[in-house]
């Protein structure tokens, strides 16, 4: 009898100690896997919902869809969320940035991890008399910052076409914020706005281009890749701001101070360059 207690005294605690926590831990992974396969509610607000659903359970990303739905539609959207412990950390993100505001829904989608300017996207619905429609998407940024949302009515994106391109490296190509607004059920960039809207960075990029044309000290192996992408990415940014003069005269710098492939390439690229055009969601 003395035996068998101590041998209980013995074995109790090693069984709670090796055991214990690996029970404890599946249970958590069992729980963690039933919220992800029934959903979550992470907005609701009288007359829209949106619910969040683990497809692919236990990967990195999290890889959710999101069911965005009235009395009368539903629209369903994927995101693939990093940088989180667990699907419930990851749900939390999700509701942190599902909002209203005036009068417009903002449902943030990310894409996984990568420096794409718009990679991280809010798809924006509008929600009138209980009707809920998308109307398209738009730059979200980092989390928790809100800046790339919308206010007062308008909306603001990037243009991102030309982001990876053969004139320039990724941190220099021609990229732009856009001014959209509401028209007949879907975003449309205001030009005048977006001129204005840029008006800062267009002429900082134009004293750099007076600058480095009079530094005669400069090498052209530094010189041409410096001017060649400040060349092009004023050059884009009149062109869809439909902008004739400035583009006119960018279009001249080029002929003067491209080489023979620079121009080229100066050429195909504005070609491409289309006023107005929204940005398409990245593959």
């Amino acid at each position: 009898m003395k035996c068998r207690m101590i041998f209980l005294l013995i074995m109790v605690p090693i069984y709670v100690g090796v055991f214990y926590p690996a029970i404890a831990q599946n249970f958590e992974g069992a729980r963690k896997e039933r919220i992800g396969q029934e959903g979550v509610t992470v907005f609701a607000d009288g007359s829209v919902q949106v619910t969040a659903k683990l497809r692919e359970e236990f990967e990195r990303p999290f890889n959710i869809e999101l069911l965005v739905q009235s009395a009368q539609e539903r629209f369903a959207i994927e995101t693939n969320i990093i940088a989180v412990a667990n699907v419930k950390e990851a749900f939390e993100v999700q509701e942190r940035h599902t909002y209203r505001r005036d009068g417009y829904l903002f449902v943030r989608i990310e894409c996984g991890g990568g420096n794409a300017s718009r990679c991280d996207r809010n798809v924006v619905f509008s929600l009138r008399s209980g009707r809920l429609q998308r109307l398209g998407e738009v730059a979200a940024g980092e989390r928790d910052s809100f800046k790339k949302s919308g206010r007062n009515g308008f909306f603001y994106d990037i243009y991102d076409k030309f982001e990876n391109n053969r004139m320039t490296d990724h941190a220099s190509a021609p990229i732009f914020e856009l001014v959209l607004y509401e028209q007949d059920g879907r975003l449309e960039a205001d030009l005048p706005r977006t001129w204005l809207h840029n008006q800062s960075m267009f002429k900082k990029k134009a004293a750099k281009i007076d600058a480095v044309m009079a530094d005669k000290s400069l090498k052209a192996s530094i010189r041409d890749p410096i001017l060649s992408a400040l060349i092009i990415s004023n050059a884009v940014i009149a062109k869809y701001c439909e902008k004739k003069e400035e583009a006119s005269k960018l279009n001249e710098l080029a002929a003067s101070y491209l080489n023979e492939e620079g121009q080229e390439l100066f050429r195909q690229i504005l070609d491409e360059v289309k006023p107005g055009e929204y940005p398409l969601p990245p593959l």
